[in-house]
């Protein structure tokens, strides 16, 4: 026995209306601007540094020998990081007035039921410096990918070495990301 739903699509697009209309109406609460902790303003000081070596190390290795398509990679992560910070900067409009561009809904929601607007701060600081880490972890990660390509000119003697180190890399930020927003959640709970 089977059942035949059918769902218009006039329903699910209304139903997705009415999710955003109470994602915008969650969030009208009042933040305290800080500055960002001592570890994300570390972490954008060396994603600056690891930047600065892809773009060296690019000139490094004569594009002629490698080609000047090579200068992708740098321009790409540039660009990557350069969109990155400037959320960073704008990080409390986007709380402010657009809460559903962040997947962070029980954040969201003890934030709305918490009336410390210096504690509202500080926990996004805290959910942006889990940002500025992550950032950096995907920043070493494209600068190996960056230096194998340019120091072996596309010879794969190394190619299962690379794959290693990238995975390794990315369940390492993963890891990180999970185990950081746990700890900021217990000790949002906890207070």
């Amino acid at each position: 026995m089977g059942y035949n739903i059918r769902v218009h699509p006039d329903a699910v697009i209304y139903f997705l209306h009415q999710d955003l209309i109470m994602a915008t109406k969650l969030t009208p609460m009042k933040v305290k601007r800080l500055p960002l902790e001592k570890n994300a303003r570390t972490a954008i000081f060396l994603i600056v540094i690891v930047n600065l070596a892809m773009w060296l190390s690019a000139v490094y290795y004569n594009p002629e020998v490698s080609g000047t398509g090579l200068f992708l990679l740098p321009a790409i992560y540039t660009t990557i990081m350069a969109f990155f910070l400037l959320v960073l900067y704008f990080r409390y409009t986007f709380l402010e007035n657009y809460p559903y561009l962040l997947s962070l809904p029980s954040f969201i929601y003890r934030l709305a039921i918490e009336k410390n607007v210096e504690v509202h701060g500080e926990i996004i600081n805290k959910v942006f410096t889990v940002w500025c880490i992550a950032a950096l972890y995907l920043s070493v990660i494209w600068a190996g990918v960056v230096y194998f390509v340019f120091s072996h000119n596309g010879k794969s003697s190394l190619a299962g070495l690379l794959v290693s180190f990238i995975l390794i890399m990315i369940a390492l930020t993963v890891i990180t990301v999970f185990a950081l927003y746990r700890s900021i959640y217990r000790s949002f709970v906890a207070r």
